[in-house]
C-alpha cells in the first residue's frame, strides 16, 4: 500500500511536493497514476515530459508516431495534461 499523500495547503507546499523533494509523493504518482496508463501513453508522456507545451505534431516528431493528435486527445480525456 502506498503511503498517504501529504496534504498541501498553500501553493508553495504543492510546488515543494512536485519539485522532486518528496520521494513518497513521487512513488505514489508512479505506482497509482503512471503505471495504470497504457504503455503507449507512458512512453509518450516520458518523451514529452521535457516540454513546457506540446501538440500532436511534437508528439509525432518526438515519439516517431503518426497519430500524435489522437494521442493528445487521449491524454486530455484522461486528465493527464
Amino acid at each position: 500500500m502506498a503511503p498517504p499523500v501529504p496534504r498541501a495547503t498553500r501553493g508553495g507546499d504543492i510546488a515543494a511536493l512536485l519539485s522532486g523533494g518528496n520521494a513518497d509523493f513521487a512513488d505514489y504518482l508512479t505506482e497509482q497514476v503512471f503505471h495504470t496508463l497504457p504503455a503507449h501513453l507512458q512512453t509518450v508522456l516520458l518523451r514529452i515530459s521535457i516540454l513546457d507545451r506540446f501538440d500532436g505534431d511534437l508528439v509525432n516528431a518526438l515519439c516517431e508516431r503518426d497519430d500524435g493528435w489522437a494521442v493528445v486527445e487521449e491524454i486530455k480525456s484522461r486528465g493527464c495534461s
